[in-house]
């Protein structure tokens, strides 16, 4: 039976098993966190477009992919410490899927353009490796067996495959030929030996039996114009956010503020805007920020130009900012509803009007 959650137009999808929190991004370049015994839902960050996220279960982080903005982004899952780890001097063009495995420190995401290809990093951006290449075009959905190390993805290019390698790019293979049930596919996942996808062209969930080949149809729209076209896929089982078997590198590293596991499973110690990372390479010490606006977004930039944050974004046009330091709030105006607000930094959503002009 079906169990509508929430009714929203969501485009990637993931949970945090433990937490009971679902997340989701939608058309309009916001990613939300939802709570699902308490069915209450939260703006955390605002981005171009979103088109897959991925959660950190042993970590509390959440990562995602900005294909408008070319960026693979993160932040916790209180929507704080948001950092771009890849952007277009990177070498990024149309990130879209994006997968993790906190016990090795690692995640993959797709990226479409000219020079399609996976790619791996650690979860604290070092250590970018390519992991394929080679015939691609479109490598939309990507889904891991976490059990046995293997990345499976699929390509909704000239020919529409999945196919599956080891962690780094090794022992690649195809183990589905051209069908018309991969035509138009979105999403993919694995469970249970298993690999589940959406069809957009089917307007079908179907899945495959990784073993035999055998494909079965799961769930086929009817009429419901609301699931015309499936969207974000994820199983959902305590067995596939298994804690670690290895010691968490974070839980002894000392930071002062937030730590990421790279993928030779030591710690990186991290810090927030305006903040620098000292010679300890743990501490982190206030060092200031630039606030500045531009269209229709609030942007923060940190001094040494390494990194931008998105504060807020689809909002009508802001003509000039400022900031309270003591109270740490910012003040914008807004041109188009003749308004003045203010709402606490890092926390836009949650403006107030402060003055009508």
């Amino acid at each position: 039976a079906d169990a509508t959650l929430i009714n929203t137009h969501a485009i990637a999808v993931d949970y945090h098993y433990n937490r009971g929190e679902i997340y989701y991004s939608n058309g309009k370049g916001k990613i939300f966190r939802l709570k699902t015994q308490k069915n209450t839902t939260i703006i955390l960050v605002e981005v171009t477009r979103c088109d897959g996220l991925a959660v950190d279960w042993i970590n509390d982080n959440l990562y995602w992919t900005d294909v408008d903005a070319h960026k693979v982004e993160m932040a916790t899952l209180d929507g704080l410490y948001r950092r771009t780890l890849f952007n277009a001097s990177h070498g990024v063009k149309n990130p879209r899927a994006i997968v993790l495995d906190p016990s090795e420190g690692l995640m993959f995401w797709s990226d479409w353009g000219q020079n399609a290809r996976v790619e791996s990093s650690g979860l604290d951006g070092n250590w970018k490796q390519t992991v394929v290449s080679s015939d691609l075009v479109w490598p939309n959905g990507l889904t891991l067996d976490l059990s046995s190390k293997k990345l499976y993805f699929f390509d909704d290019g000239y020919t529409s495959t999945i196919s599956s390698c080891n962690y780094d790019g090794s022992d690649l293979r195809v183990i589905m030929a051209p069908l018309e049930t991969l035509e138009e596919a979105f999403a993919l996942t694995f469970y249970d030996n298993r690999l589940y996808w959406t069809s957009w062209r089917e307007h079908t969930l179907f899945s495959m039996d990784v073993g035999s080949g055998d494909i079965q149809p799961v769930y086929k729209h009817v009429g419901a114009r609301l699931v015309e076209r499936m969207m974000g896929l994820r199983a959902f089982h305590p067995t596939l956010q298994s804690p670690s078997s290895t010691p968490n590198p974070c839980q002894s590293a000392g930071c002062s503020h937030r730590c990421l596991v790279s993928r030779t499973l030591s710690a990186t110690c991290i810090c927030p805007y305006g903040f620098t990372l000292q010679s300890n390479n743990k501490t982190c010490v206030e060092e200031g920020y630039l606030l500045t606006s531009w269209r229709k977004a609030i942007y923060r930039y940190s001094l040494q130009g390494s990194n931008e944050e998105v504060l807020i974004n689809n909002t009508a046009a802001i003509i000039s900012i400022d900031y309270h330091l003591k109270k740490d709030l910012i003040f914008w105006s807004n041109i188009e509803e003749h308004r003045i607000y203010r709402a606490p930094l890092g926390q836009l959503n949650n403006k107030m009007v402060v003055a009508v002009v």
